[in-house]
């Protein structure tokens, strides 16, 4: 792991799940299963918008995927065995995590297969209990609410 992507996670700015597929699908198939769930593809990632104008120190997404081929990253358009679904805790406040949770969930039935955290099998409730706990970690560190301004300044200024 980089130094700038340990500086990152101490304040959960992508928590990351997985879904494993259990053989590559072509980018066209993986287009359609991301557009039925209203995921929009920008240049070779993957995400989810949150559907409201949020401050301008917040995420404009509340879901990023990222495809894998092989465990490299790969670009949309050559497909993939592996979806990374990350939710960015740090920088949208709270009231999205239910929705990532369903989105994940949405998209780990679509596929056929379960999604993981550290590479055990979570459900929906479980996603929000892993974040949810993770919030109050951020809260107990820190002292800020994730999406808060304060926050994103500290993230700011750490990098």
């Amino acid at each position: 792991m980089m130094a700038s992507e340990q500086k990152a996670d101490k304040f959960f700015q992508e928590v990351p799940f997985q879904i494993a597929l259990p053989k590559p699908i072509g980018s066209g198939e993986l287009n359609m299963i991301m557009k039925s769930a209203g995921i929009e593809l920008f240049y070779d990632v993957y995400a989810k918008r949150r559907g409201d104008k949020g401050a301008s120190w917040q995420s404009e997404t509340f879901a990023n995927v990222d495809t894998l081929l092989y465990g490299e990253r790969s670009d949309a358009q050559e497909g993939c065995d592996a979806l990374l679904l990350s939710y960015p805790l740090a920088t949208i406040d709270a009231s999205y995590i239910p929705k990532f949770a369903r989105l994940a969930a949405e998209l780990s039935s679509s596929f056929g297969v379960p999604i993981s955290y550290e590479g055990k099998a979570v459900d929906e409730s479980g996603i929000v209990e892993i974040l949810c706990q993770k919030a109050t970690k951020l809260m107990q560190e820190w002292g800020e609410e994730p999406g808060s301004k304060t926050l994103r300044i500290l993230i700011e200024s750490s990098i």
